[in-house]
């Protein structure tokens, strides 16, 4: 006991050290986590804003070849009856073809703001991530400095008492 008590500060002090490094360590990998999980995230956010414009403009497509087929159906029926695509026949086409680039327009602008939302949230994922890692050099650097104080101070207490 003799030989172990001279050394009981420089043992106390060493393990209060090695548990704030592991502290540290824990720290920096959860903030690693965090960040990968965010930076994860983002990519899904942008993968997910690139399919919203494509199905915005799958949609706007399906509804221009529905327009002109209804069109064209049209347009056989008034020849197909003897009229030309004149006066009513012709405000009847242009109506809808009025109507279909109005909803073409409306499905391109909707899968736009969706794309926007997705882009939005890709860029708050990112900056969460960053912040993460941040706060996770922050809180091991606190950790190492209460372990060195917490150190100093057991050395220093143990010492007193020892010597």
């Amino acid at each position: 006991m003799a030989v172990v008590l001279p050394f009981l500060p420089l043992i106390v002090a060493g393990a209060s050290m090695t548990g704030a490094a592991m502290s540290a360590v824990g720290a920096v990998s959860q903030a690693n986590a965090q960040s990968a999980a965010s930076q994860y995230n983002a990519a899904l956010n942008e993968r997910n804003a690139t399919v919203a414009t494509q199905q915005a403009e799958a949609e706007a497509t399906r509804i221009r070849r529905e327009s002109n087929r209804v069109q064209g159906a049209m347009a056989a029926i008034y020849g197909a009856s003897g009229m030309t695509v004149e006066g009513s026949a012709l405000d009847a086409l242009a109506s809808s073809a009025a109507q279909a680039q109005l909803d073409i327009e409306t499905v391109k602008y909707k899968g736009k703001l969706q794309a926007m939302g997705y882009h939005d949230s890709a860029t708050l994922d990112r900056m969460a991530g960053d912040t993460a890692e941040k706060q996770g050099y922050l809180k091991a650097a606190s950790e190492v400095l209460t372990g060195v104080g917490q150190a100093g101070a057991s050395y220093s207490s143990l010492s007193r008492r020892t010597g």
